[in-house]
Formats: C-alpha cells, structure tokens, sequence
C-alpha cells in the first residue's frame, strides 16, 4: 500500500479523542509506526501495517468509530498529493456526481493498492452503485475490521460530493476471495 495514505491515516489518529488516539497507538507495534514515518511518500508498505492500525481503532472503540475514522482519513487523502490528480481528471471526465466519483474509485485503487486485489464499479440505478473487490488477500478475511474500514473509506465519496449516501459490506466471501459492497444515496436539499 502507498506509504502516503498509510502515513495518513497514523496522522489522522489525532482526530480521534486523544484518550483513544493514546490506546490505539499503543495497542500499534512500534516497528510499524517506524516504518510508516520513515517512508518516503511514494514508497509501497505492507498492507498489514494498515492493517494493524485499522484493528487497534477498530479493537479500541467500534465499528462504527472505525468507519469514520476510515471515511475522515480517506477524504484527507483525497487531497494529497497521490490521489488529487486522479480526483481532477475524473472531475474533467466524469463529473462530480456519486456515480462519476464512485466510477473512477478503481483507478484510486491501483494507484493506493498493489497485490491487493481490483476493484470494479457497477451502477444499478441513478442512486445506487456495486463495488466489488476480487483477488483480496487471505489475511482481509481473517480480520474483517479491514473490510468495515473500506466502507467508510468508499463513504468519503459522499463527502466529496455533498450528498448523504452509505456504503453497506452486503458479501465477502473468503472461498471467492471477493468483497461486495452497495452504496446508496441521496441529493442534499438546497
């Protein structure tokens, strides 16, 4: 995984209430945060570092502080270096609409991403869409906090877009090695 969205989620610990940022850093192995802060931004780090952070928030509060964290943390990113440029073509290409920014999250992927699967978009209706993750890794199964914080990453696309929309893990199949997910949404009122 590309060190610079790993570097931003440590960062975005501090957004946490600082008594659960504290546990949650000392529930990480120290390694870890080491190898995270040393990286440069462009490097690849292993995706059990992400891993490990995503489980000590998740071990720590819930599941639903997890998907926030992931959702808030994500949308940071959006900004950064790594994935801006990719969110301004996709804004030239296809729009700033859920469905246009929920299209390109697969090129998002393989930018973020290596030897962690692909990610596929389906649009069902004008307010719904599937993203299906395929060829995950084992370890995503054996810890399924991991695949909760990816909703609330996806999630971050509603932000984006100023709508209210959820992201909902409807399948994973370790048999299959895929993961289904179904985001739904709505136009803010004016």
């Amino acid at each position: 995984m590309r060190a610079s969205i790993i570097q931003g989620n440590v960062r975005d610990l501090e957004r946490l209430p600082k008594e659960l940022a504290d546990r949650v850093r000392a529930r990480i192995q120290p390694g870890v945060l080491a190898d995270v802060q040393r990286a440069g931004r462009l490097a690849w780090l292993p995706l059990d570092h992400d891993i490990e952070i995503s489980e000590a928030v998740y071990r720590e509060a819930d599941a639903e502080t997890l998907r926030h964290w992931a959702r808030v943390s994500l949308r940071t990113s959006l900004d950064g270096p790594l994935l801006r440029p990719l969110m301004a073509a996709g804004r030239r290409l296809f729009g700033v609409s859920p469905a246009a920014r929920l299209r390109v999250l697969p090129k998002r992927w393989e930018a973020a991403y290596r030897g962690v699967g692909s990610l596929t978009y389906e649009g069902v209706s004008s307010t719904e869409a599937r993203l299906l993750l395929k060829d995950l890794p084992p370890v995503l199964f054996e810890r399924n906090a991991y695949l909760e914080s990816i909703t609330g990453s996806f999630e971050a696309v509603f932000d984006v877009c100023e709508v209210e929309g959820s992201v909902v893990l409807e399948d994973c199949n370790a048999r299959n090695a895929s993961a289904r997910y179904l985001a739904k949404w709505r136009h803010m009122e004016e």
